[in-house]
C-alpha cells in the first residue's frame, strides 16, 4: 500500500508511543525501539540497532538486514533523510499510523489515539464484517477508516512519492515432495530447538520462566527443552476443571519433568465474577485495539497467580505459540496437490470456510472475495509458478490469524505488564519448517513424533500422551462440539447468553452465539460508541 504525503521531513511526522506493548527506548526523537532484537545471537541495544539500520539504509540492504534480525520488537527511525517503521516477522509489538487532513503522518501503538488525533470517527463496513466473522481485520486496515497497521514481516518506508509498506519476510513453506530421512530432519529440528531455547535463556537472564502448560505438544516441547538445558527457575501452570484431560496430562508432564506446577480451577462462578469487573472491560478494549477480538482464556489464571505472588512481577512468560501451525497442523487437505496460481478462488473459499465462521450469515461476500484475492496475489508475487495452494493458504494464515489473533494473545501479559517470549517463533525453527517436505508436515506428523520421543527421553516417562483431542473418539468430539455450551472444559460459555448460543446452533442468520462472535459483537458496539465520544 502506498500513501501520498506532504513532506518527508521529521517535523511532519508525529510519534506518540503509549507503551501498551512495552516501554519504548528512545534516542532523542529520532529513534524508538520496543521489545528486543537479536543479530547473530547478540542482543542489540537501541544505539546498536539504530546505527546498524542506518548503515543498512546507506548500503541499500535494509530489507535483508531486518530479515536477519530475530526476537520480538518494532522500531521507528525518523531522521531528516530516513524514515522507517518496522515490525518483526510476527507483528508482536504492533505499530499503527494515520494521516490528518494536512497529510501529516501520526504514529502510535494506540488506534483510538490516532483516531482522535486525526479526527476519524467511522468504522470500515468490510473490516467490521471481518472482525465479527474471523476475529480480526486483515491486511493493513484496522476497524477505523484510514487508521492503518504495519503488518507482520513488513516495514513502512518513505519514498519520493510518499510512504510505502513492503514485505521483507514471507512465511511460505516449500511443502515439496523430496523425501528426506526423518532421522536427519529430527536432528536438524533438535538443533533449531536448542538454538531457540538458548536465546530464550539469554533473554531471561536468570529470571523466573513461566510456561503455561497445556495438554498439547507445543508447551510440552518448551518444558522439555528447558529441563534439558538445566535452567534453574521454571514454573508451570494450567487452568480449567481439575479433572479435565488437559489438566491431568499437564500435571503428569510437569511432575515427570520435576517442575513446580499450579492449577487455577475454572468454573462458571469464576467467569461471572470476571465478567462483572471493570478491569475485564478495560482488558477487552486493550487487547482488541480496533484490530482483534480478545483471547480471554488465560486472563483469570494469570490474574490469580500474580495476585498470589506465585508468578513474579519480573517473570518471563513463555507460551507455546505456535508449533502446531508452523509444523503443518493447519494444512487444508482439500488443497493438497493443487497449484496456487490456478486455484486462487478455491484458496479463498478454503480461507472463508476455515476462518470466517463466528457468524452464520456472510454479508458483502463479493467484497470479501476481492479483498482476499488481492491479498493472496500480493503474497504470491515473485514466487515460482510451482507454488502450492496449501503453501499460499498457510502464508495467508501466518499474516492474518497467527499474527493478529494467536500471537496477539500475548496482550494478556502486556496488560499485566509482564514480559514474554515465544521460542517456537525463533527464526531457526520457522526457517526449518519452511523447508520440510509436505509428507512430514501434514497433520504435524513429524512434530508430534519428535516431541513425544524427546519427552520420553528427557523425562524417563514411557507414556505417550498425544494431544488432548487425541483422547476423544470422533463421535465424542462431534457431540462435544454440538453441545459446547455445556462441555467446554474452561466454562468460557458462561460469558455468552444461552439464547444467543441456541440461535447460532439452529443457524439463525444473524446469530452471534459463538464465544468469539459474541465478544466481537459486544466490542464493535462499544468501540463505535467510544469512537464517536472521542471525536466530540
Amino acid at each position: 500500500m502506498i500513501h501520498s504525503c506532504k513532506t518527508l521531513r521529521p517535523h511532519h511526522v508525529s510519534i506518540n508511543i503509549k507503551g501498551l506493548f512495552g516501554e519504548a527506548e528512545k534516542i532523542e526523537s529520532r529513534f524508538y525501539y520496543i521489545g528486543c532484537a537479536y543479530l547473530d545471537e547478540q542482543k542489540l541495544s537501541a544505539v546498536s540497532l539504530y546505527n546498524l539500520t542506518r548503515e543498512a539504509v546507506s548500503a541499500g540492504t535494509l530489507k535483508q538486514f531486518i530479515l536477519e534480525l530475530s526476537g520480538f520488537f518494532s522500531f521507528i527511525i525518523n531522521d531528516s533523510d530516513v524514515f522507517v517503521l518496522a515490525s518483526d516477522k510476527t507483528r508482536s509489538k504492533p505499530l499503527l499510523y494515520a494521516f490528518d487532513e494536512n497529510k501529516k503522518m501520526h504514529v502510535s501503538d494506540s488506534a483510538i489515539y490516532l483516531a482522535r488525533k486525526t479526527n476519524k470517527q467511522s468504522l470500515i463496513p468490510l473490516s467490521e464484517q471481518e472482525f465479527q466473522q474471523a476475529g480480526y481485520v486483515t491486511g493493513e486496515n484496522t476497524l477505523i477508516e484510514d487508521v492503518y497497521q504495519v503488518r507482520a514481516g513488513h516495514m513502512l518506508t518513505s519514498k519520493c512519492y510518499g510512504f510505502e509498506q513492503v514485505a521483507y519476510y514471507k512465511f511460505i513453506p516449500m511443502n515439496g515432495n523430496k523425501h528426506v530421512a526423518d532421522e536427519k530432519l529430527c536432528m536438524q529440528l533438535d538443533d533449531a530447538m536448542k538454538a531457540a531455547i538458548n536465546q530464550l535463556i539469554d533473554y531471561a537472564g536468570g529470571r523466573q520462566v513461566v510456561v503455561p502448560l497445556s495438554g498439547g505438544y507445543d508447551s510440552r516441547a518448551i518444558a522439555v527443552y528447558l529441563k534439558q538445558s538445566g535452567y534453574p527457575n521454571v514454573l508451570t501452570f494450567t487452568f480449567g476443571k481439575k479433572n479435565s484431560k488437559e489438566v491431568l496430562i499437564s500435571k503428569q508432564v510437569a511432575e515427570k519433568l520435576g517442575f513446580e506446577w499450579h492449577l487455577i480451577e475454572y468454573d462458571k462462578k469464576r467467569w461471572k465474577v470476571v465478567q462483572k469487573s471493570d478491569e475485564f472491560e478495560q482488558y477487552l478494549s486493550f487487547i482488541s485495539n480496533y484490530i482483534s477480538v480478545p483471547n480471554i482464556q488465560v486472563y483469570p489464571a494469570l490474574k490469580a497467580l500474580l495476585h498470589q505472588k506465585i508468578i513474579h512481577r519480573n517473570a518471563l512468560i513463555v507460551p507455546g505459540h505456535t508449533g502446531d501451525f508452523v509444523s503443518g497442523g493447519h494444512i487444508p487437505h482439500q488443497l493438497i496437490n493443487l497449484k496456487a496460481s490456478t486455484n486462487i478462488e478455491r484458496i479463498v473459499d478454503a480461507i472463508i470456510a476455515k476462518h470466517y465462521k463466528n457468524k452464520v450469515k456472510h454479508e458483502n461476500r463479493d467484497d470479501l472475495n476481492i479483498k482476499l484475492t488481492d491479498q493472496l496475489r500480493r503474497i504470491s508475487e515473485g514466487q515460482e509458478d510451482s507454488l502450492l495452494a496449501v503453501s499460499l493458504f498457510e502464508a495467508w494464515e501466518f499474516y492474518e490469524r497467527q499474527a493478529k489473533f494467536i500471537i496477539n494473545s500475548n496482550r494478556y501479559y502486556d496488560f499485566f505488564k509482564v514480559d514474554w517470549w515465544m521460542p517456537l517463533w525463533n527464526e531457526n525453527i520457522i526457517f526449518f519448517w519452511q523447508k520440510v517436505p509436505l509428507e512430514y508436515r501434514l497433520n504435524s506428523s513429524l512434530w508430534k513424533k519428535f516431541v513425544e520421543d524427546k519427552y520420553n527421553d528427557i523425562s524417563g516417562d514411557r507414556l505417550r500422551y498425544g494431544n488432548v483431542n487425541d483422547h476423544y473418539s470422533s463421535p465424542v468430539k462431534k457431540i462435544r462440539s454440538v453441545f459446547d455450551y455445556f462441555t467446554d472444559e474452561n466454562d468460557l460459555y458462561a460469558l455468552v447468553p444461552f439464547y444467543r448460543w441456541a440461535l447460532r446452533k439452529i443457524k439463525y442468520p444473524h446469530a452471534k452465539g459463538s464465544l468469539f462472535g459474541y465478544l466481537a459483537y459486544k466490542l464493535v458496539m462499544k468501540q463505535k460508541k467510544q469512537l464517536v465520544q472521542k471525536g466530540q
